[in-house]
This record gives C-alpha cells, sequence and structure tokens, in this order.
C-alpha cells in the first residue's frame, strides 16, 4: 500500500496509507481509495500538495 504525505498551507501535514488517489474537479478534493473503496476525502483547499511516499506493507 502507498503512504501519500499531504502538506497544508498552515504548514501542517499528515500521511494517509490507499491503494491510490484520485482528484475529483466537480467535488474539488482528494480521494483516497483501499480495496476500491473510499477511506478519506481532502478539500483542495489549503492544501499544498499530495506527495506519494512509497510502498508500505501496512
Amino acid at each position: 500500500m502507498n503512504r501519500y504525505r499531504i502538506a497544508y498551507d498552515d504548514g501542517e501535514s499528515e500521511t494517509v496509507a490507499a491503494d491510490r488517489v484520485a482528484y475529483d474537479a466537480d467535488a474539488r478534493d482528494y480521494t483516497f481509495f483501499v480495496d476500491g473503496q473510499a477511506v478519506a476525502l481532502v478539500p483542495v483547499v489549503n492544501v499544498r500538495s499530495v506527495v506519494r511516499q512509497g510502498y508500505s506493507d501496512q
């Protein structure tokens, strides 16, 4: 499973474990998926970047 580091404009960051991430232009958010199920929604407001950190077996 991949790990994605999300950096916010306020300097905070978090890491999400997911198989993949997709950007939804209509909803203006990033959707993170595990086994085809959405596990996290991150609105693009205040997001500086979403970077795949690499693979993890967790």
